[in-house]
């Protein structure tokens, strides 16, 4: 009886050897499994989004720099920055916007890992990179990554060889200086990115559109949006900014900008390479504006609704400036819209630029001679109208055109 009981207690022991031995075995196989998942990368490692907005714009500058490299077919150059192949095709000029970041931290060396946008034309591809800069040697390099290893390594998971500092030989082509961010670098950056939207992703544009804005401007109406792009699209084409000023909160910036067709435009930075946009000076009127406008002298007055009057003619938004037609005057010679449209394309050009405004007081009416020109070429074609201006209530105004 005693030797019975030794013997189960010995087979108990050993069906609990075996047990342990399958689960050991069955952990091992699991682990080989995950590690064959990644078998370069780790886990936990430290890596976090960008948000140095100098630091972001700079590692962008080079970026650009290098497809700058790959438009002028500068084989060397390209041989001299990337660590591996980035296929493009020669016979196309491509740009590249980067939209986010994440840099691995390590003892001094950067090795950041970006995705962007290519463009080629009006299509845009995804793109992801990994930027690697020699803080010692003032060097850069670039090596060519993909959707699965950007976003493992937004979760921690980052190839062993970027958790290293990696030397690169300085040369002329790949040297990384960091330098200041312009206010006008940024801006332009934002507004060619709004202007490819537009021209090309018009649901994208829309979205950028500040939200108040968008409602009040267009009632939040795609199809008004793409209207209004349709009668300015060839001056969006070929738009510059001329001018340009920023209200700075912190790191981010309100930009205001006057392209070469005198229109106007607010970018309002949301984060890193992010921004709202608003397209024009009089949409949205708040407080500040109304006590500002209040303030100014009845001259002053004229002068700003006559500019608004003239920007809304650009636009080519003539159901507004309609509105804004004296009554008797409508009903007298432009009982439609349709008929005051085809006065305005009669007597305007398509796009024009006001010279100095000559005011007259008469009564209660302001008489307008308003100077224009088609261009700001010596030789453009020239042009003049008379506005009759009555100020109203508020911010309010009424206006009528001579008639010839």
């Amino acid at each position: 009886m005693e030797k019975s009981k030794k013997i189960i207690l010995l087979m108990m022991i050993v069906i609990i050897i075996i047990i342990l031995l399958i689960g050991t075995i069955l952990m091992f196989t699991r682990k080989k499994e995950i590690n064959d998942e990644h078998p370069l990368s780790v886990s936990n490692t430290e890596i976090e989004k960008l948000e140095n907005k100098d630091l972001f714009f700079n590692i962008d500058y080079y970026t650009r720099k290098y497809f700058g490299y790959v438009n002028a077919q500068n084989e060397e150059a390209i041989n001299q920055i990337v660590t591996s192949k980035i296929e493009q095709p020669i016979d196309t000029i491509v740009t590249f916007k980067s939209e986010e970041m994440y840099v691995v931290d390590k003892t001094s060396n950067l090795s950041v890992y970006v995705y962007g946008m290519l463009r080629r034309g009006n299509i845009e591809t995804p793109t992801y990179l990994i930027i690697n800069i020699d803080d010692t040697n003032k060097a850069f390099s670039i090596t060519n990554s993909s959707n699965t290893e950007y976003t493992d390594a937004k979760n921690g998971i980052v190839n062993p060889i970027y958790e290293q500092d990696i030397s690169i030989n300085r040369n002329v082509y790949n040297e990384f200086q960091f330098g200041a961010v312009t206010d006008l670098g940024i801006l332009n950056i934002y507004f060619e990115d709004y202007k490819f939207k537009a021209l090309h992703q018009t649901e994208e544009a829309f979205k950028l559109l500040d939200t108040e804005y968008r409602n009040k401007k267009f009632q939040n109406d795609i199809e008004q949006y793409k209207t209004y792009l349709q009668n300015n699209k060839q001056q969006l084409q070929d738009a510059n900014i001329v001018k340009h000023g920023i209200t700075k909160n912190g790191q981010f910036g309100e930009y205001i900008a006057i392209d070469s067709f005198n229109h106007y435009y607010k970018i309002i930075e949301t984060g890193i390479n992010q921004y709202t946009i608003i397209l024009d000076n009089y949409t949205l009127v708040n407080n500040e504006l109304v006590s500002k406008y209040n303030q100014m002298s009845a001259n002053d007055k004229v002068t700003s609704n006559i500019d608004k009057i003239m920007k809304l003619i650009n636009e080519k938004d003539y159901a507004t400036v309609y509105k804004y037609l004296n009554t008797n005057f409508k009903n007298n010679y432009f009982p439609t819209l349709v008929s005051f449209e085809n006065y305005i394309k009669q007597h305007f050009f398509d796009n024009n630029i006001v010279g100095g405004l000559r005011i007259q007081v008469q009564g209660e009416n302001y008489i307008v001679t308003v100077p224009y020109k088609e261009s700001l070429s010596q030789a453009a074609e020239e042009g003049k109208s008379t506005i009759i201006m009555k100020l109203t209530e508020g911010i309010n105004f009424e206006i009528a055109f001579e008639m010839n």
